[in-house]
């Protein structure tokens, strides 16, 4: 009795461009609370956007075999290095932002990563399809 889950790749687009959707409304935001200030538009811009590629990126990578060519350990594995990889770039991206950036306003900048980056999460609950399917198939393989 074999029991077997499928695992099915995420809706990459559509979840990007909900992050951007999100990153674009909360720079408007902010931009009209600050009186129209363009540089807060811009550093929460800067900052959701730099959540948003490097999720991207991350999602991108840990999906980059599918379920029938890789083993566990290979999946936990691309999943481990692409957390890595995607902590770094983010790293590597805000102090880059951080020290050659000196008119925009790093706090809206942080704001713009840490909420896009919450989004990103939330979005990826509500859109990856988890329990139910393995269940689902659970109970199909073992009625056989």
């Amino acid at each position: 009795m074999a029991t077997t889950v499928e695992i099915s790749k995420p809706p990459l687009l559509r979840l990007v461009l909900l992050q951007l959707i999100a990153t674009t409304l909360l720079s408007l935001a902010l931009c009209w609370y600050r009186d129209w200030a363009w540089l807060a538009w811009l550093a929460t811009m800067i900052g959701g956007a730099i959540a948003t590629s490097t999720w991207f990126y991350f999602a991108w990578r840990s999906f980059l075999h599918s379920a029938e060519d890789a083993n566990p350990h290979s999946l936990l594995a691309d999943v481990y290095q692409a957390t890595i990889a995607r902590v770094f770039m983010a790293g590597l991206a805000l102090a880059l932002v951080f020290k050659f950036a000196d008119q925009l306003d790093k706090p809206l900048l942080l704001i713009g990563f840490v909420v896009t980056s919450v989004f990103a999460a939330i979005c990826s609950a509500l859109f990856i399809p988890t329990g139910e399917i393995g269940e689902q198939q659970l109970s199909q393989s073992d009625s056989d």
